[in-house]
């Protein structure tokens, strides 16, 4: 993963864990890999933080992973 992003493995691990935020580079280039607007990605993140806060951060993950992987 981090070869796409062209990131070194140790600061996709710090992404990972919450202790860097990501560049606006690797942003952008994450939207470009995935074809994602970065709308959707922030309405995403402030729909998981919304969830975070309820203790439903892991079942919002949970149906969001079922969206992507089941046909419609």
């Amino acid at each position: 993963m981090s070869e796409l992003f062209q990131i070194s493995k140790s600061y996709l691990s710090e992404i990972e864990n919450n202790k860097k935020q990501p560049s606006l580079e690797s942003l952008e280039k994450y939207l470009e890999i995935y074809g994602m607007k970065l709308s959707s990605l922030i309405l995403l993140s402030e729909n998981y933080d919304d969830a975070n806060k309820n203790n439903k951060g892991d079942k919002f993950i949970r149906n969001m992973m079922i969206k992507l992987i089941m046909p419609l």
